[in-house]
């Protein structure tokens, strides 16, 4: 079973379908996919969820975080990724056996949803090699989204249904699928 962690991108929202029920779908029977996420969640309280899940029968772990981090200034680049590492620690301590994947946050478009500017574009630009350094460093999984097009974001902070399509293509391919969308 994939069990996936996140906030409002991960959860699905602006859109009826969010990634994970994307994957489930492209999986094709293959896989089951729980979305464990929430709308709003930041990765503080992303690590606090990891808690709340039995982990008995995962196989596979998905931390899809940054969207609420990158509102205003964001949370500090080096605090975002020591509570990525804690999130990631506590996953491996609950699921020793588990693949674990970590994701680059989706970009931020030119926006007018409340508390995302240019700063959280610039945010999101400054996070993205260091999950992926991070990820690197834990042996883990990275699946970058933060080069999604723009196009694919229905307000320029959460994606369109064709972007969360796009999300779980990626997600799929990190998985060792092949590309299954266009």
């Amino acid at each position: 079973m994939i069990v996936c962690l996140g906030g409002s991108v991960c959860y699905g929202l602006r859109s009826t379908r969010g990634w994970p029920d994307h994957l489930w779908a492209l999986g094709r029977g293959t896989w089951t996919v729980q979305n464990w996420a929430r709308p709003d969640l930041n990765l503080r309280e992303v690590v606090h969820e990891t808690r709340r899940v039995d982990w008995s029968s995962v196989t596979t772990a998905i931390l899809q975080v940054g969207t609420e981090d990158a509102r205003g200034s964001g949370t500090p680049p080096s605090e975002f990724v020591a509570l990525l590492e804690q999130a990631v620690g506590t996953v491996s301590a609950l699921a020793p056996d588990a693949e674990i994947l970590v994701c680059t946050p989706t970009p931020i478009g030119h926006t007018e949803v409340p508390g995302y500017r240019h700063s959280s574009r610039r945010w999101v630009r400054r996070v993205s090699p260091a999950v992926a350094a991070m990820a690197d460093a834990w042996d883990v999984g990275i699946v970058r989204l933060h080069d999604m097009p723009e196009g694919l974001l229905a307000d320029g902070v959460f994606p369109s249904p064709d972007g969360y399509a796009w999300i779980a293509d990626r997600v799929a391919m990190a998985l060792g699928g092949a590309p299954l969308a266009p």
